[in-house]
Order: structure tokens, then C-alpha cells, then sequence
């Protein structure tokens, strides 16, 4: 009998024990689950987007960088040599002018290049203001320049107009574009001009294909660029007229 009671107290023992572990493991999960619920149902925060105005935005480029727009030049027209050659005075001196990107036909690819040089003294005429845009010097000493006429009074409504004569050259078709040396110009433009002049067939564009190139012809014709003569400056009608008035 006193045997049986002590097995009877040892398993009540435990029995307790094991009811004390389950509520006491049943109040810690009441204690757990309100925390676990809060952070479950807690917003994510994701990190806040730049605004455009915070992001950097790029340096602009300091003005002082940038090429420097190139300088015109005052002159006034002396002579007219050929199709894209001429004489004028700058200040107390005398230069003579390639004209910059384009390529006139020589004076003896007849009647072309006469039909050049005359045409570019029907539009510069001997004491004509022009402005130039220079380009570079050429083996020959000359300066390779855009040539623009000062505002004439034709004008487009109240405004008066200046026009660069290489460009008008080669789009009256008077002149071709000098393909070596267009880099220095705005290429769009000249062969735009081109293009419109060989549509409508103007000038050297009057046979198909264009006449023989310039540049070619000097190649097939003379021994190298240095025998190139240099253009005779013969009066020009205007000039000779005067001569004449003042004998």
C-alpha cells in the first residue's frame, strides 16, 4: 500500500509539472504573438527617391571653352583674277583671296572659266565693301577665305541681305565644291547648293555629269601644283573706264 501511494504521488508530481510547462508556454505565446503582429503588419520603408531637383545635374560648359566664332575681315575689292581668285586691300595692304571650299573651271577650260571670272566681277566689282571669313593660307601665300558682300539694296522685305559668294558660286553652277578642302566650310549648305545647280543644270552642270573637274584638269594638264601660274590681274572693264575718264 505505501508502495502504490508513492507511484500515485510521483506521477501527480509530473502531471503538474507538465501542466505548469504547458501554461506557462501558453503565456508566452500570448506575450509573442501581439509583437509578431505589429512587425507583420508594420510598412516596409524603402529608400526615398532622389527628386530631379536633388539629383546633380551636368555643368554646363563654361562659355570660354568654346571655339570662338571666326573673325571677319573689312576689305575692299581691287580686282578679279579668275573664277576663284581675287585681289582686294585690307587696311594698307594688299591680299590676294582663294576662295575657301570651292573650285572654279580653269580659264582655259573654254568657255567655262571665263564664264566663272566673269560672273564673280559682275558680283565684285573693283571698290566693293566685302567682309571675309578666313580660313588659312595656301602654299601660294593667299588667303583662303569665305568672301560676303556687304547688304546691297535689293533687299528681302524691310531687310537687307548679304550673300557669300563661294556658296553662290557653286549654286549658280558657276563654281564646283572643292571636296578636299569643304571642312572648312558648312558642308550642308555647299552641297545642298550644288545639288540644286546639277538639278537645273546651271553653268558647268550643263553637261551631263558636269564638265571636267578642275582639280582633274589641272592634274591631266600640268606637271605639278607648283607650276600653276597665277592668274594675269588685267583692269577690269570698270577700272579701265576710269583710267580712261581721268586721261
Amino acid at each position: 500500500m505505501p508502495r502504490d501511494q508513492g507511484l500515485f504521488r510521483s506521477i501527480s508530481s509530473g502531471l503538474l509539472t507538465l501542466v505548469l510547462l504547458v501554461l506557462l508556454l501558453l503565456a508566452g505565446w500570448q506575450l509573442i504573438t501581439p509583437v509578431i503582429a505589429l512587425d507583420v503588419g508594420r510598412p516596409t520603408l524603402l529608400p526615398r527617391p532622389r527628386s530631379e531637383s536633388n539629383q546633380r545635374q551636368p555643368t554646363p560648359p563654361n562659355p570660354t571653352s568654346l571655339p570662338p566664332a571666326p573673325a571677319r575681315l573689312a576689305a575692299t575689292v581691287l580686282r578679279v583674277g579668275d573664277g576663284d581668285s581675287l585681289q582686294v586691300q585690307i587696311g594698307a595692304q594688299k591680299r590676294t583671296i582663294r576662295l575657301a571650299c570651292v573650285d572654279a573651271p580653269e580659264l582655259d577650260q573654254i568657255p567655262w572659266g571665263t564664264a566663272s571670272r566673269t560672273y564673280l566681277r559682275e558680283h565684285l566689282r573693283p571698290g566693293s565693301a566685302v567682309q571675309l571669313l578666313p580660313k588659312a593660307t595656301d602654299r601660294y601665300g593667299r588667303l583662303v577665305a569665305e568672301v560676303i558682300t556687304e547688304p546691297s539694296r535689293q533687299a528681302v522685305g524691310s531687310i537687307k541681305t548679304e550673300a557669300n559668294i563661294n556658296l553662290l558660286l557653286v549654286q549658280q553652277g558657276q563654281a564646283f565644291v572643292y571636296p578636299n578642302h569643304l571642312h572648312q566650310c558648312e558642308a550642308a549648305a555647299f552641297n545642298a547648293a550644288e545639288s540644286r545647280a546639277r538639278a537645273r543644270q546651271e553653268g558647268v552642270w550643263q553637261q551631263s555629269g558636269g564638265i571636267q573637274r578642275p582639280w582633274k584638269h589641272r592634274q591631266l594638264n600640268r606637271p605639278s601644283p607648283q607650276h600653276r601660274p597665277r592668274p594675269t590681274w588685267h583692269p577690269s572693264p570698270a577700272s579701265s573706264s576710269q583710267s580712261a575718264a581721268a586721261r
